[in-house]
């Protein structure tokens, strides 16, 4: 089910609850390294808001300075019926989303790398996002053949992406990974350097290009004792602040109980640089578990020992129009042990500079149930999600349990879908109309666009308004041709004309009055 919260007015109390339920979890005060990842400082309350051409979400209220007669809703992803990969050989079994997947639109191919028990890196394609096929890739021996999907031997944790810097067809690719000959380098210091990169011009064919984010990098009061850095990452493309960002684990000691030693939980950093290899900044905590995570873990874990404690294991990032969103994986403990059937789960955070990580008060499944009731979502794909039609899919594992479970371990992989721009939205009330006002916007574009859903008779305006809140000429609500239906990509027009790009480049502000209608979302397009 949907959770909902009923935002009141005016200005001054706008998301007043939402706001106060929010988990934000900063940066430690005491760092031992110096130069951690620069903050994006957001915009204070009813300031400019730079916007460009991208989309703007109602994640939280950003995007909103005063409001009326609207609830906020969050929405979970629908799983698609069938699943997109199971285990079919002995090599493959429990695959799940420690990968990626992307769409080449030089191959005009959905493309994926994913995990098994068996190490190493994986490969599926497909050519519709549907239909998946393990080719014979004929690379790596398993069992005395080489007849299998093998990409990469001997690595753990791999993400890919495409890298849209890369000026070298051959090296458009990028992957990270572990390399496994570090697992047990001596001293232990040295098996930070394991995290690797690597290039392919086609995704199959690899070849190393230097070092990956160093675990070095890492605080010393956040390195657990044996300095086990081979750990879960994922390194992406930043185009909302031109830089790239890792995510990568991190162990604080905060807590009574620990999984790797005492008080020391898995936790989310993070790291930037201006380069895919090297420039690295100090990897800086930024997402920690808590008590509510703790009691999540007794209430659904209620037939194993004590102590139950959650951990938080990965978060892939990306953007999306103006947000980062990011999809973490909670890995619950009980009795020692992280494989308990019925452990884990998925979770949506959200971000406005990459660095300060919110949660909603409701704590979100980020993926409903699917048809299989005894797996549970469990990773996300190290990926942005794939632009279906007018739908968003993202791919992840489900599983009986989030490490493989002692006994009869299962997993797969499915995609689940969103409406486009669909993660969270703004919804009337029976008959009585709502209405948002945003602050002031500075955009590229030439129109506006609304993502709207309208009822029988519902119906959406909008009047734009200078910055200090007085209309437009020309663009008055009275003025506004009233927007119905089912539309991603409503155009908004005033009297049949919809160019607005003659307000670019000055703070403009969006009043928009709904009856009996859904908001999710508004971009101005080129």
């Amino acid at each position: 089910m949907t959770a909902k919260l009923e935002i009141p007015a005016p200005a001054s109390e706008v998301f007043v609850s939402l706001i106060a339920g929010i988990v934000c979890v900063l940066f430690a005060a005491d760092r031992s390294l110096a130069d951690p990842p620069a903050r994006q400082e957001a915009p204070p309350a009813g300031s400019t808001q730079k916007i460009a051409d991208r989309v703007c979400l109602f994640l939280d209220d950003r995007f909103v300075a005063e409001q009326s007669g609207l609830t906020h809703s969050w929405h979970p992803g629908r799983p698609l019926p069938e699943p997109a990969i199971t285990a079919s050989a002995p090599w493959d079994l429990w695959p799940h989303l420690f990968g990626s997947v992307v769409y080449d639109p030089q191959d005009k191919l959905y493309k994926m790398w994913y995990s098994s028990l068996r190490e190493g890196m994986f490969y599926a394609e497909s050519p519709d996002g549907k239909t998946w096929t393990k080719p014979n890739l004929g690379l790596h021996d398993i069992g005395g053949s080489k007849d299998n999907n093998l990409v990469m031997p001997a690595i753990s944790l791999p993400n890919v992406f495409l890298d849209p810097n890369e000026q070298d067809p051959e090296a458009r690719y990028k992957l990270f990974a572990w390399d496994h000959a570090y697992y047990s380098k001596e001293p232990k210091e040295d098996r930070a350097d394991g995290h690797k990169l690597f290039q392919s011009g086609d995704g199959i064919h690899w070849t190393a290009a230097g070092a990956g984010v160093p675990g070095s990098l890492m605080a010393e009061s956040e390195r657990c004792s044996n300095f086990i850095c081979p750990d879960t990452n994922q390194v992406i493309w930043d185009s909302l602040a031109g830089r790239y960002l890792c995510t990568f684990r991190t162990y604080p000691k905060l807590w009574e109980f620990g999984g790797l030693e005492a008080g020391r939980r898995r936790s989310i950093g993070v790291t930037t640089s201006d380069k895919i290899s090297g420039g690295w900044k100090p990897i800086v905590t930024v997402m920690q578990p808590d008590d509510q995570d703790d009691q999540d873990v007794k209430a659904i874990i209620r037939d194993q020992p004590d102590p139950k404690w959650a951990e938080y294991y990965v978060m892939p990032v990306f953007n999306y129009g103006n947000h980062y969103i990011g999809m973490l994986s909670r890995l619950f403990v009980t009795g020692g042990i992280d494989n308990a059937v019925g452990s884990g789960d998925l979770q949506v955070t959200f971000s406005h500079d990459g660095v300060r990580w919110q949660r909603p008060a409701e704590r979100q499944p980020l993926i409903g149930p699917s048809s299989a009731t005894d797996l549970h979502p469990t990773y996300a794909a190290c990926s942005a999600p794939l632009e279906m039609g007018d739908e968003l899919w993202i791919y992840y594992a489900e599983a009986n349990s989030s490490h493989p479970a002692k006994e009869h371990p299962q997993s797969q992989i499915r995609a689940a879908a969103w409406r486009k721009d669909g993660f969270a939205s703004l919804k009337t009330s029976g008959e009585q109309p709502g209405a948002i006002t945003t602050p002031p916007l500075l955009f590229a574009g030439g129109r506006l666009e609304l993502n709207v859903q309208t009822e029988n008779e519902g119906e959406v305006r909008v009047q734009l308004l200078d910055a200090d809140g007085s209309p437009l000429e020309g663009f008055e609500q009275k003025r506004c041709d009233p927007l119905q239906g089912d539309l991603v990509r409503h155009v908004v027009s005033w009297q049949g004309k919809s160019d607005v790009s003659s307000l670019q480049n000055r703070p403009i502000r969006l009043r928009i009055t709904l009856t009996k209608s859904r908001l999710y979302g508004f971009r101005f397009a080129p």
